[in-house]
Protein backbone atom coordinates (compact mmCIF):
# COMPACT_ATOMS: atom_id res chain seq x y z
CA UNK A 1 0.00 0.00 0.00
CA UNK A 2 1.35 3.31 -1.15
CA UNK A 3 1.13 6.03 1.65
CA UNK A 4 1.63 9.92 0.38
CA UNK A 5 2.98 10.95 3.46
CA UNK A 6 1.83 14.56 2.32
CA UNK A 7 -1.20 13.87 3.68
CA UNK A 8 0.37 14.45 7.34
CA UNK A 9 1.45 17.99 6.71
CA UNK A 10 -2.71 19.11 5.70
CA UNK A 11 -3.71 20.77 9.08
CA UNK A 12 -7.13 19.81 7.84
CA UNK A 13 -6.22 16.14 8.05
CA UNK A 14 -7.31 14.16 11.13
CA UNK A 15 -4.41 12.78 12.03
CA UNK A 16 -1.85 15.72 10.82
CA UNK A 17 1.35 15.91 12.37
CA UNK A 18 1.14 12.05 13.26
CA UNK A 19 3.88 10.14 12.73
CA UNK A 20 3.66 6.36 11.22
CA UNK A 21 4.98 4.71 14.54
CA UNK A 22 1.71 6.92 16.15
CA UNK A 23 -0.52 4.31 15.17
CA UNK A 24 1.88 1.20 13.94
CA UNK A 25 3.67 0.82 17.12
CA UNK A 26 5.40 -2.62 15.26
CA UNK A 27 7.25 -0.31 13.27
CA UNK A 28 10.69 -0.85 14.25
CA UNK A 29 13.48 -0.49 11.41
CA UNK A 30 13.17 0.96 7.96
CA UNK A 31 12.33 0.28 5.64
CA UNK A 32 9.62 -1.52 7.71
CA UNK A 33 7.85 -4.68 6.81
CA UNK A 34 5.63 -4.88 4.08
CA UNK A 35 3.01 -6.41 6.27
CA UNK A 36 2.08 -4.70 9.33
CA UNK A 37 0.18 -5.69 12.46
CA UNK A 38 -3.81 -4.26 12.32
CA UNK A 39 -4.07 -0.54 13.73
CA UNK A 40 -5.91 -0.70 16.99
CA UNK A 41 -7.97 3.04 16.24
CA UNK A 42 -9.41 2.45 19.61
CA UNK A 43 -5.99 3.07 21.32
CA UNK A 44 -6.65 6.82 21.27
CA UNK A 45 -10.53 7.00 19.81
CA UNK A 46 -12.33 4.39 23.04
CA UNK A 47 -14.88 6.18 23.28
CA UNK A 48 -16.31 5.62 19.82
CA UNK A 49 -15.02 2.48 19.96
CA UNK A 50 -17.49 1.82 23.04
CA UNK A 51 -20.34 3.42 20.95
CA UNK A 52 -19.92 1.09 17.79
CA UNK A 53 -19.64 -1.80 20.36
CA UNK A 54 -23.30 -1.09 20.20
CA UNK A 55 -23.68 -0.63 16.83
CA UNK A 56 -24.90 -3.88 14.30
CA UNK A 57 -21.61 -3.60 12.57
CA UNK A 58 -20.05 -4.89 15.66
CA UNK A 59 -21.77 -7.83 16.40
CA UNK A 60 -19.65 -9.84 14.11
CA UNK A 61 -16.57 -9.14 16.31
CA UNK A 62 -17.84 -9.58 19.71
CA UNK A 63 -19.54 -12.70 18.91
CA UNK A 64 -16.57 -14.18 17.07
CA UNK A 65 -18.64 -15.39 14.21
CA UNK A 66 -16.67 -13.75 11.32
CA UNK A 67 -13.81 -11.30 10.88
CA UNK A 68 -15.26 -9.49 7.98
CA UNK A 69 -17.62 -6.57 9.09
CA UNK A 70 -17.69 -2.61 8.94
CA UNK A 71 -14.72 -1.64 10.73
CA UNK A 72 -13.17 2.16 10.99
CA UNK A 73 -10.66 1.82 8.11
CA UNK A 74 -14.10 0.33 6.16
CA UNK A 75 -15.79 4.14 6.61
CA UNK A 76 -13.18 6.45 7.56
CA UNK A 77 -10.07 4.79 5.58
CA UNK A 78 -6.97 3.98 6.17
CA UNK A 79 -4.80 6.82 6.02
CA UNK A 80 -6.28 9.98 4.61
CA UNK A 81 -8.94 10.37 6.85
CA UNK A 82 -10.96 13.98 7.43
CA UNK A 83 -13.06 15.49 9.58
CA UNK A 84 -17.22 14.80 8.39
CA UNK A 85 -16.80 18.09 7.30
CA UNK A 86 -14.10 18.38 5.10
CA UNK A 87 -15.88 17.47 1.29
CA UNK A 88 -12.85 14.96 1.32
CA UNK A 89 -13.67 12.90 3.91
CA UNK A 90 -15.88 9.76 3.30
CA UNK A 91 -18.14 10.40 5.62
CA UNK A 92 -19.07 13.89 4.86
CA UNK A 93 -22.76 14.46 4.20
CA UNK A 94 -22.27 14.00 0.12
CA UNK A 95 -19.71 10.85 0.54
CA UNK A 96 -21.70 8.92 2.79
CA UNK A 97 -23.92 7.25 0.77
CA UNK A 98 -21.04 6.02 -1.53
CA UNK A 99 -19.18 4.93 1.14
CA UNK A 100 -22.12 3.08 2.46
CA UNK A 101 -23.13 1.60 -0.36
CA UNK A 102 -19.15 -0.15 -1.00
CA UNK A 103 -20.64 -2.80 1.86
CA UNK A 104 -24.26 -2.39 1.08
CA UNK A 105 -24.28 -3.47 -3.17
CA UNK A 106 -21.74 -6.20 -2.63
CA UNK A 107 -24.45 -9.31 -3.32
CA UNK A 108 -21.88 -11.68 -0.87
CA UNK A 109 -21.99 -9.35 1.57
CA UNK A 110 -25.91 -9.21 1.52
CA UNK A 111 -26.39 -12.79 1.50
CA UNK A 112 -23.89 -13.57 3.81
CA UNK A 113 -25.36 -11.25 6.35
CA UNK A 114 -29.08 -11.04 5.02
CA UNK A 115 -29.00 -7.38 4.51
CA UNK A 116 -31.80 -5.26 2.58
CA UNK A 117 -30.98 -5.89 -0.91
CA UNK A 118 -29.55 -3.35 -3.36
CA UNK A 119 -33.22 -2.33 -3.91
CA UNK A 120 -33.35 -0.38 -0.72
CA UNK A 121 -29.84 1.42 -1.27
CA UNK A 122 -31.85 2.34 -5.35
CA UNK A 123 -34.83 3.45 -3.23
CA UNK A 124 -32.92 6.01 -1.35
CA UNK A 125 -31.17 7.12 -4.46
CA UNK A 126 -34.36 8.00 -6.23
CA UNK A 127 -35.77 9.28 -2.91
CA UNK A 128 -36.16 13.11 -2.40
CA UNK A 129 -33.19 12.68 0.26
CA UNK A 130 -31.00 10.99 -1.98
CA UNK A 131 -31.29 12.93 -5.53
CA UNK A 132 -31.13 16.15 -3.11
CA UNK A 133 -27.71 15.09 -2.09
CA UNK A 134 -26.65 13.57 -5.29
CA UNK A 135 -28.01 17.45 -7.79
CA UNK A 136 -27.27 19.93 -4.58
CA UNK A 137 -23.75 20.31 -3.14
CA UNK A 138 -25.44 22.84 -0.21
CA UNK A 139 -28.39 20.04 0.34
CA UNK A 140 -28.80 18.83 3.45
CA UNK A 141 -31.31 16.16 2.52
CA UNK A 142 -30.99 12.61 5.04
CA UNK A 143 -28.83 10.37 4.45
CA UNK A 144 -27.61 7.19 5.82
CA UNK A 145 -26.63 8.36 9.06
CA UNK A 146 -29.37 10.60 9.93
CA UNK A 147 -31.35 7.36 10.37
CA UNK A 148 -29.12 4.74 11.36
CA UNK A 149 -26.77 6.44 13.37
CA UNK A 150 -22.88 7.60 12.88
CA UNK A 151 -20.58 5.04 15.04
CA UNK A 152 -24.12 3.26 16.65
CA UNK A 153 -25.25 1.93 13.66
CA UNK A 154 -29.01 -0.04 14.12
Amino acid sequence: MFVDISYFDDDNAAHAGMECIDCHADIEDLPHAEKLAKVNCAECHDDVQEIYDSSIHAHPLIEGTTGETASCVSCHGHHEIYPADDPRSTVNHHNLAQTCVRCHEDQAIIEKHQLPGQETIQSYILSVHGSSNVEDLESTAATCNDCHGWHDIQ
